[in-house]
């Protein structure tokens, strides 16, 4: 009976297990998407769209299709086809006799009778003349000092001129005057005129020019020409086209975010993308190439991803890309993610536009997560005197970067491509930060003995509680703050592989990485710190890296060359490890170096503070030599 009644009870439970979950349905994973507007169909023509040519080839061996007439099949027979005969001199040839005198009109002039002008050829004219007789002189009346007409004044009338006519003769005829031309024997000239109705011919004889050819055959053969049996098809390796598909290549254009369902009813993507995160657990957004303003349409601050749900940002079939801009001047930032959200952006998208009080484009907050494989996060804002142009990450959330780039971001504080802030774990493995500046002309308490630039960390900024960790093809470059210009810690940062190039700090020290921590896990270990300046000319510099902490400790990480054994290092290695400490002490003001054998020097080693056999035997052996190597060219100098 325990035993029926121990598998009742294990059946009861199985049940009530399925019943629990059939009350609890799984949330469904939804892809949104821009839509195809181009009506028109994505193809490239492929092998399949491409048959091969075919040609006729002759195979015939029936003999009676091996003849074809030729010229050699005929005998041409020729016919007299010329109208003049021949002759052994000539047929006819012009005499006098086959000529007639004729006088030919050659003076060029017409006969007339001449023209002499007559009284009738003229037309009198009369000119009238005025001449001005009156000895007075023309003005105004003059008047006395009362006013009164002294004398009058005088105007010239038709009584003071003097009126002479005289007539004249003017020629109105429209002939010339000419002598005349009547025609004499001077205007002639004698030539001879052809009468003879006979042609002039010369001498012919026959030609080939005078036969026409009447051919004969006489092959005795029948021509029979070939027909399509006497061919055969051969397939040849040319290809042509045998596609009715034109080709079309779908671009950002063939795409919209927003626009009319078949019904006539609106449809929007950023509406569309709300309501899948609201409703499902995992959602995929693909722009094709296309813009998305979220804020504009939706009117949130930003893209939330919240309560475990997950987004990931693709690229398209066709098209690859697109961005995702938030176009408000009031100031709204691109994407949050917190309470256990994650995002994914493995597309070739672009997140720029956000003006957000801390993380302008992104903020990954409490357990949450944002991966970046590739796209961009670039011309964004941290406002409001906060952190993080491009990105920040605090609180328990994680930013892990393994692609893309993340550029061209600002804020006025700190960490102009990404800002670490507490409880915030940034690992960068691949991609590149670049060109985001970090305040890189103020200073905070000014005059003051704690003032220092109000912009850290061109690149990146890690605070007191946050971890940065940078491996693998990880590039920090040409980034600007007013001190690290690439990177600032305050907390704990690891550098295994990656390059830090060409940062700046402009105000104060770490051209490339300012590190101000006591962490003992901050290490430097490998990577590339290359052409980073610091335009300070009254504190410390630090061109590639600049470290302060309680015990102004420097940490050196020599190569070996060969692994095992004693670790022994290069000879090259060993010199540009003096060259260095011999650096790090003019720097300081560090007078001499003490190497004690135990952590009470100032030349100490890895495995005085921790279980480890670094630096190994042969540095170990040397460190007293090192020690007195240094100390002889700080002396020297």
């Amino acid at each position: 009976m325990k035993k029926i009644y121990g598998r009742s009870l294990k059946r009861a439970l199985a049940l009530s297990v399925a019943l629990v979950m059939s009350l609890t349905p799984a949330l469904a994973a939804t892809t949104v998407e821009s839509r195809l507007v181009c009506g028109q169909t994505a193809h490239s023509h492929t092998d399949s769209c491409y048959k091969n040519v075919e040609v006729k080839e002759l195979t015939c061996s029936d003999p009676s299709h091996s003849h074809t007439h030729s010229d050699d099949c005929y005998v041409n027979d020729w016919t007299l086809d010329c109208s003049i005969p021949e002759g052994g001199g000539s047929v006819h040839t012009h005499d006098d006799r086959c000529y007639t005198d004729i006088d030919v009109l050659t003076c060029g002039e017409s006969e007339s009778e001449g023209h002499s002008h007559d009284s009738g050829c003229y037309t009198t004219e009369v000119e009238t003349t005025e001449t001005l007789t009156c000895s007075e002189t023309e003005g105004p009346d003059v008047l006395d000092e009362e006013g009164n007409v002294a004398t009058p004044g005088h105007t010239h009338g038709s009584g003071c001129y003097e009126v002479t006519e005289t007539t004249k003769e003017v020629l109105s005829c429209s002939e010339s005057e000419s002598a005349g031309h009547s025609h004499s024997d001077s205007c002639y000239e004698s030539q001879k005129q052809l009468t003879c109705s006979t042609s002039d011919l010369p001498a012919h004889a026959h030609g080939e020019g005078c036969y026409k050819a009447n051919p004969t055959l006489v092959c005795g053969q029948t021509e029979s020409p070939h027909s399509d049996g006497c061919y055969t098809t051969k397939v040849t390796e040319e290809k042509v086209l045998d596609c009715t598909t034109t080709e079309h290549v779908h671009t950002s254009d063939c795409y919209a975010t927003s626009g009319k369902n078949e019904d006539g009813s609106d449809w929007n993507l950023a509406q569309e993308l709300k309501d899948a995160l609201a409703n499902d657990k995992e959602v995929t957004l693909i722009l094709n190439g296309a813009t998305l303003n979220y804020n504009e349409v939706t009117g949130e601050t930003s893209i939330r991803v919240t309560d475990g749900k997950e987004l990931t940002i693709a690229d398209g079939e066709y098209v690859k890309g697109g961005t995702i801009t938030n176009d408000d001047a009031a100031g709204k930032r691109v994407i949050t993610v917190i309470s256990g959200g994650k995002v994914n952006l493995t597309g070739d998208v672009t997140i720029t536009g956000g003006k957000g009080t801390g993380g302008g484009g992104v903020y990954v907050g409490k357990d949450s997560e944002f991966n970046m494989s590739n796209g961009s996060i670039s011309n964004n804002n941290a406002i409001k005197d906060s952190n993080g142009g491009g990105v920040l990450v605090e609180n328990g959330g994680k930013f892990t970067m393994t692609g893309g780039t993340i550029s061209n971001n600002n804020t006025t504080q700190d960490g102009g491509g990404v800002a670490v802030g507490n409880g915030g774990k940034f690992e960068m493995e691949g991609g590149t930060i670049s060109n985001n500046t970090a305040n890189s002309e103020d200073w905070s308490n000014e005059g003051k003995t704690n003032e220092e630039p109000t912009g850290q960390g061109g690149g990146v900024y890690v605070s007191e509680d946050g971890t940065f960790t940078m491996s693998g093809t990880a590039n920090i470059s040409n980034n600007h703050a007013g001190e690290g210009g690439g990177i600032f810690v305050k907390g704990v940062f690891t550098m295994t592989q990656g390059t830090v190039d060409g940062n700046i700090a402009h105000l104060g020290e770490g051209g490339g990485i300012y590190i101000q921590s006591n962490k003992t896990e901050n290490l430097v270990s490998g990577g590339s710190i290359t052409n980073n300046e610091t335009y300070t000319t009254e504190d410390l510099g630090g061109g590639g890296i600049y470290v302060e902490n309680d015990s102004r400790a420097v940490t050196i990480e020599v190569a070996n060359d060969e692994e095992g054994g004693i670790w022994h290092v290069s000879d090259a290695s060993y010199q540009a490890l003096i060259d260095l400490c011999v650096d790090i002490c003019r720097r300081n003001g560090i007078q001499m170096l003490y190497y004690t054998g135990d952590a009470k020097g100032n030349l100490t080693t890895h495995k005085m503070f921790s279980d480890t056999e670094c630096p190994g035997f042969y540095l170990e052996s040397k460190l007293l030599d090192i020690a007195n190597a240094v100390n002889t060219q700080l002396k020297n100098s």
